[in-house]
């Protein structure tokens, strides 16, 4: 197990300065940036990301599946044309290859999240972050729910609660809650 404090690791500024992220956990092949851990075989990242307010992700693309667990404020991301809005407590699924921005609508107050991302495809070599035009047409299939609302079962011996929050094909994401952390 690898345990470190979040306060250690420095944020940098990330896409274009509109946001500072900490790399909690990163693949070790990824060994340039700081933190760069191999925690399974693949997840690409685990992060927070903060985007103050009136700044937003420029329009983008992945090939990551991206879960998002917001954590502070409120915000809106953005498939195209449309507009989603999320708020604390939400988890967020965006697909591979969707483009999209996300941006806080509180004045004065950040919008944070979790930032989980799986390579897709899973043998894919590298993660290409590609600018795109939101004039394009997308079809937004991206979900957001509420992690609270979904049934939680203790695991390790009781000492976290395990939140099941998206399933897609044989991966299964899932929020875990440690007592010790509320």
């Amino acid at each position: 197990m690898f345990k470190r404090n979040w306060r250690d690791i420095k944020p940098r500024l990330a896409y274009e300065g509109n946001c500072y992220v900490r790399d909690y956990f990163r693949r070790r092949d990824k060994p340039s940036l700081e933190g760069g851990y191999k925690v399974t075989e693949y997840l690409e990242w685990v992060r927070r990301t903060t985007i103050p307010d009136g700044k937003k992700l420029p329009y983008h693309k992945k090939n990551v599946e991206e879960i998002l667990y917001v954590v502070q404020g409120e915000g809106i991301v953005q498939v195209g044309k449309e507009k989603y809005k999320i708020k604390t407590w939400d988890a967020v699924y965006i697909p591979p290859e969707t483009p999209h921005t996300v941006y806080s609508t509180i004045n004065n107050q950040p919008l944070i999240y979790m930032d989980y991302c799986v390579r897709a495809p899973l043998e894919a070599k590298e993660i290409h972050v590609e600018k795109v035009s939101i004039e394009e047409e997308v079809e937004a299939n991206i979900r957001i729910e509420r992690w609270t609302t979904k049934k939680c079962e203790p695991r390790h011996n009781g000492t976290c609660w395990i939140y099941g929050v998206f399933t897609r094909d044989m991966m299964k994401y899932a929020l875990c809650h440690h007592d010790d952390c509320a």
